[in-house]
């Protein structure tokens, strides 16, 4: 049995093949008047207008939607803390700055760069998006860990400051950086089992230290700022060493001066 043919189809056929015929004609028509290349270069800015149109209207999707919606409260909560702690104007130096701890980032990373001789600070999604971003002037970021030229940071940091020892008075206590970036770089297992955790990553050399115990920084002088990494002691009694310290190491470390705010 013949199937009837579509009769619909039929016209939607007929009208493409027409306006294809039509557009062919206009073409051959507008070639011999104006000539090819002049013909050429409408089409081409025809294209232009068309793509422009598009991207525009791209563009203005994208304005509508704000990558910072989708940050969690306590994430910008704790990026807003750190940017003010970094920020304030302190009236005196060698002395300790407490902020609000950051126990992980879910997903997200707060990075902080040199530029020239300030920080460049923002939030970032797992897209590369730029939230939030900040600059924080006449300061450069630095960590009390790790290893400069050939010294063990923290542990010159402890002699001098904790046991008093003069003859580390000269010694390195911090560790510059270019590029440092909070987030949930490592995994461990804890008692209810795999866990993610915050982690400041020294990308000049790759090395990741434990800052999700406490939040605490140092202010050498009037041109940097530095992280004081704490991790976990299995042992009593305090140490530092080129991982910075063990988190029991706190109420040593508070009994430095504490930073002042200029008034």
């Amino acid at each position: 049995m013949h199937k009837k043919p579509n009769k619909r189809a039929m016209v939607l056929t007929t009208i493409v093949l027409m306006t294809l015929l039509g557009v062919f004609l206009i073409i051959f028509i507008s070639s011999i008047i104006i000539g090819p290349n002049a013909l050429l270069k409408k089409a081409a800015d025809a294209g232009d207008w068309i793509a422009d149109k598009v991207l525009g209207e791209l563009r203005e999707k994208e304005k509508l939607v704000k990558p910072e919606e989708g940050v969690p409260d306590n994430i910008k909560q704790k990026y807003d803390d750190l940017y003010e702690k970094l920020n304030k104007e302190y009236s005196n130096n060698e002395c300790i700055i407490t902020y609000s701890t950051i126990e992980k980032t879910n997903g997200f990373f707060i990075k902080l760069s040199k530029v020239g001789n300030n920080i460049f600070m923002r939030l970032e999604n797992s897209k590369g998006q730029v939230m939030y971003p900040k600059e924080i002037i006449g300061l450069e970021p630095c960590l009390v860990a790790g290893i400069q030229n050939g010294e063990d940071v923290a542990s010159n940091f402890w002699q001098y400051y904790i046991e008093k020892n003069n003859a580390y008075k000269n010694n390195l206590k911090i560790k510059t950086s270019n590029n440092l970036v909070i987030s949930d770089a490592s995994l461990f297992w804890g008692r209810t089992g795999l866990r993610k955790r915050a982690y400041l990553i020294d990308k000049e050399d790759n090395e990741d230290y434990h800052i999700h115990y406490h939040g605490l920084l140092y202010k050498p002088d009037d041109k940097h700022i530095c992280f004081i990494p704490t991790q976990r002691g299995y042992l009593p009694g305090c140490k530092a060493d080129e991982d910075g310290f063990r988190n029991s190491c706190k109420d040593e470390i508070m009994k430095m001066s504490l930073c002042e705010v200029k008034k």
